[in-house]
């Protein structure tokens, strides 16, 4: 089973994770959540098929996506601390793990001191950062995403207008 949101976490930080984890079986037609209900845990599809549902404005439920082995779902309530805004059903029998809502945060915020640690080393690695205060440096570098490309790919054409800066190594 491979789930993109742990994929960067450690051995030690897996570990610690599989103990605050909890098993939950689902049969097919039953709900995990409802549009409304209280957003207290964050869900990973082990085994079987969701589907995802809003109210559309002509106050009909209709489905708007699907969930399958691998795919997280569930965070926007913890994130945004608000009630959901979809209901997750079941299409065939599933077996999902769930994490409450303390350990989703500590999860994230792990990944996101990582993320930035991987800023931090590679901007300070620059001749035009050296000198630079951790301070400074943590400025500049936050709002920078990074992206693997493959050789060969194309970046960015002569006089193309750009809205970002691309640094490529």
């Amino acid at each position: 089973l491979h789930v993109a949101v742990v994929s960067d976490l450690n051995d030690d930080e897996l570990m610690y994770l599989s103990t605050c984890v909890e098993g939950v079986s689902i049969d097919a037609g039953q709900s995990v959540f409802e549009v409304g209900d209280l957003g207290d845990r964050f869900y990973i599809v082990v085994s079987g098929t969701l589907t995802v549902h809003i109210w559309s404005s002509d106050k009909e439920l209709i489905q708007v996506g699907v969930l399958s082995s691998g795919r997280g779902f569930g965070e926007r309530s913890i994130l945004d601390h608000e009630p959901r805004k979809a209901t997750v059903r079941c299409s065939h029998p599933s077996l999902l793990m769930s994490l409450g809502s303390a350990t989703f945060n500590w999860m994230m915020q792990i990944l996101f001191d990582k993320k930035l640690n991987v800023k931090l080393d590679f901007f300070s690695s620059l001749p035009l950062c050296r000198r630079w205060p951790r301070r400074d440096i943590l400025r500049f570098a936050l709002p920078f995403d990074s992206a693997d490309v493959r050789r060969g790919t194309t970046v960015a054409k002569q006089g193309e207008l750009r809205q970002t800066i691309d640094i490529i190594v």
